[in-house]
């Protein structure tokens, strides 16, 4: 028979390595750790918005607006007035599409938070990013002014119809033999 033998586990003991004389631990000092700024994201100056935060206050917004409803297309959440898209986002998403005109659109994307929106911008929409409250309230305003330029039009030119002062009359055919 053989004895199996049991291996004393570690004791733990209290050491005083790595202590002050007032009972605080020190950091350890390691050359290849990095330090813990750099270990953390970057992160912009004023962000603390979620992406949560920023869609409900967009969301907010947008429907505040007479007319204005949410629909669901391509799985991004989208907000039209009279059926015609005035921004769109994605849910918890931080930024927002909205539309501009041509002229306006050339000098929005001067702003570092702003950008020519993928696959539309050359209708004029643009693409916001928004990291803290003074791009979310520029984001709302620019919403409002493309809801404005959307809310008032039918969306189709409308033809401007001559005064008459008398009526249409018809020119009889005549009658067939």
């Amino acid at each position: 028979m053989e004895k199996t033998t049991k291996k004393a586990l570690p004791s733990r003991t209290k050491t005083t390595a790595g202590r002050t004389p007032s009972g605080a631990t020190k950091p350890a000092k390691s050359a290849s750790s990095p330090p813990a700024a750099a270990a953390r994201p970057a992160q912009k100056p004023g962000a603390g918005l979620s992406g949560k935060a920023i869609f409900a206050a967009l969301q907010k917004h947008a429907l505040s607006k007479p007319g204005a409803v949410e629909e669901y297309p391509w799985g991004d959440v989208a907000w039209k007035v009279r059926g015609k898209l005035f921004a769109v986002t994605g849910q918890d998403a931080a930024g927002v599409t909205v539309k501009a005109s041509l002229e306006d659109q050339a000098v929005l994307v001067q702003h570092p938070a702003i950008k020519i929106a993928p696959y539309v911008g050359r209708f004029g929409w643009v693409a916001i990013e928004i990291g803290d409250a003074e791009t979310l309230a520029l984001a709302c305003q620019l919403i409002d002014e493309s809801y404005a330029a959307l809310a008032g039009s039918t969306g189709k030119p409308r033809r401007a119809s001559k005064p008459s002062s008398t009526p249409r009359s018809r020119t009889s055919r005549p009658a067939a033999p």
